[in-house]
């Protein structure tokens, strides 16, 4: 999780600088199932992912984590895409 902490450090950075209050949970385990778990707990109203877009073999085999997390939410999920 060293990783993690150090991007964690960055966004509270950026959201200090911008004035923007954050809450930040820093879990383990399946992706789309703590995804899903946070949303219910903190009764969010939105869901914002990020994806990269995928070219090729990578688009068809892809994760589901997007598809399950869509699916499965208690709220609405906006998904916000950038090309790879």
């Amino acid at each position: 999780m060293g990783g993690a902490k150090k991007s964690i450090s960055e966004i509270r950075n950026i959201a200090c600088s911008n004035r923007t209050l954050i809450k930040i949970r820093l879990e383990e385990g399946d992706i789309s199932q703590k995804i899903i778990e946070a949303a219910k707990e903190e009764q969010c109203d939105l869901i914002i992912l990020g994806s990269k877009k995928k070219k090729g073999i990578k688009r068809l085999f892809g994760d589901n984590i997007l598809k399950k997390v869509i699916n499965n939410s208690p709220c609405p999920v906006l998904v916000v895409s950038k090309d790879e």
